[in-house]
C-alpha cells in the first residue's frame, strides 16, 4: 500500500512516494530502487509496483522541482529512464531521435530493452536494429513530429555563466529535455553546479555517440543502433551531465512513475 504526499512546485518533499503537480499533469512518483540494476530489470521493477520508468524529462522535474533531498546521498550511478535514444545517418551527417512515449505497447525500453543486453560471448556488442522495424519506425515519427532530432557531436558541454541560456537554446538540450531545458539549465546554475561538484562546476554536459565512435562500430547496412538515455553523471554525484549513449548492462537507479 502507498501513501502520497501533494506538494506544490517549490517545497521539497521528505516521504515517498509523492505527487508533483505540473502545468499539464500530474506525475506520481515512486520511491526509488535501493540496490542498481540493469536497464531491464529497471523497468520490471517500476512495473511491480504498477508503474512505467521515469523519462529523462520527469527525472529532470523531480531533480528540481524538490531539489533532489537524496542528492546527499552520494550517487555514484545515473538514474534509468524510458527515454531512448536511436541514431541514424542522412546525407552523411548522423543524426539522433529521442523518444519516451509512455504507451508500454510503443516505447522501446519499457518492451524491449532485454534485447539490448549483450550476450556473455559479445559483451561490446551494441543494439541495432532494422529501419523497418515498427517499433523503431514509431520513434522516428514522433521525434520528427515533436521535434526531438538534433544532429549530434563528440560530447556536447556548455558553460552556465549567462544562466544556461546558450545550454538550453541548443538543440540538443531541446530534443532531450524539450519544454523543461530552460528551466533545468536556470536550476543547475543558480543551485545544484557552484555548490555541488568541483569537477562540473559551472557547466552542463549531453554524451552522445559521435561520428568517431559511431564509425567503431559494425553497424549493418539499413540498421540504427539504440541506446538509453541516463540521468546524472555515473562517476560524480551530481545532476548536470546527461548520457544519450547508455548500453543496456549499465547498471542504473530505478524510479517509476505514474502520469495522470
Amino acid at each position: 500500500r502507498y501513501y502520497f504526499l501533494v506538494i506544490k512546485m517549490t517545497m521539497k518533499i521528505d516521504r515517498y512516494p509523492y505527487k508533483l503537480e505540473r502545468t499539464n499533469a500530474t506525475i506520481e512518483y515512486t520511491e526509488r530502487a535501493h540496490e542498481c540494476m540493469q536497464i531491464p530489470q529497471c523497468v520490471r521493477y517500476c512495473a511491480s509496483l504498477d508503474a512505467i520508468l521515469q523519462s529523462v524529462q520527469e527525472a529532470a522535474i523531480f531533480a528540481k522541482e524538490t531539489n533532489e533531498a537524496e542528492a546527499k546521498i552520494q550517487f555514484t550511478n545515473s538514474f534509468a529512464t524510458r527515454t531512448c535514444a536511436v541514431y541514424f545517418r542522412t546525407k552523411g551527417k548522423l543524426y539522433v531521435a529521442f523518444d519516451d512515449v509512455p504507451d508500454p505497447l510503443q516505447n522501446i525500453i519499457l518492451c524491449r530493452s532485454f534485447e539490448g543486453l549483450p550476450s556473455d560471448k559479445d559483451e561490446y556488442r551494441i543494439w541495432t536494429l532494422p529501419m523497418n522495424d515498427a517499433h523503431i519506425r514509431g520513434i522516428l515519427k514522433r521525434a520528427e513530429k515533436d521535434g526531438r532530432v538534433a544532429a549530434t557531436q563528440d560530447d556536447f558541454e556548455y558553460g552556465l555563466s549567462d544562466a544556461g541560456r546558450s545550454f538550453a537554446e541548443h538543440p540538443m538540450a531541446k530534443a532531450i529535455l524539450t519544454d523543461f531545458a530552460k528551466e533545468y539549465a536556470e536550476w543547475l546554475y543558480t543551485e545544484r553546479v557552484p555548490k555541488n561538484n568541483p569537477y562540473m562546476q559551472g557547466r552542463a554536459e549531453i554524451s552522445t555517440m559521435g561520428n568517431k565512435v559511431y564509425h567503431c562500430y559494425p553497424i549493418p547496412d539499413k540498421h540504427v543502433p539504440v541506446f538509453a538515455v541516463a540521468f546524472g553523471c555515473n562517476y560524480q554525484p551530481d545532476y548536470n551531465h546527461i548520457s544519450a549513449f547508455t548500453d543496456f548492462n549499465a547498471y542504473e537507479i530505478a524510479r517509476g512513475v505514474r502520469c495522470k
